[in-house]
């Protein structure tokens, strides 16, 4: 059994990890909509795609990043997961927010075995939607932009 004391010690590690990824992220935008408004977030998953650490972020991105890497690998099976891949995916059926809302993310290998998954999520201006920018009165999903489903 681990103390509490060790416990906390790893729960706290795993937080400020997805904190400073997120503040990566944030200082590397070259969009205000992430430097200045800060619309994303990023998750550190375990392999069966259980939250270990997420950063704060919108309130919509909270506790739903899990969901794309789950859905690849019902959609793939296990092995579809490759030391180095990147995937994207923003299909609001998925992942549940808008096009704009772009979920990047990977699995983490230690010698050779999958032992999790990184994830970040954030919004991007234009996705080539009817209208430059993005549409506010679209209705079809086809006219909100770019769809991807999983894609390596």
């Amino acid at each position: 059994m681990i103390d509490p004391v060790t416990t906390e010690i790893i729960r706290s590690a795993l937080l400020q990890a997805a904190e400073d990824m997120n503040t990566t992220l944030i200082r590397s935008s070259y969009t205000p909509v992430i430097y200045e408004a800060k619309d994303c977030a990023v998750a550190i998953l375990d392999r069966d795609h259980n939250v270990l650490g997420q950063s704060s972020g919108l309130p919509i991105f909270l506790g739903n990043l899990e969901v794309c890497t789950r859905f690849t690998e019902e959609e793939y099976g296990t092995d579809v997961w490759r030391d180095g891949d990147v995937w994207l995916l923003n299909d609001s059926y998925i992942g549940g927010t808008h096009l704009n809302d772009v979920t990047v993310y990977g699995p983490i290998f230690v010698d050779g075995s999958l032992v999790g998954f990184a994830a970040s999520r954030a919004h991007w201006l234009d996705v080539g939607s009817k209208d430059a920018g993005g549409s506010m009165d679209s209705t079809s999903i086809f006219q909100e932009g770019l769809r991807l489903g999983p894609v390596r």
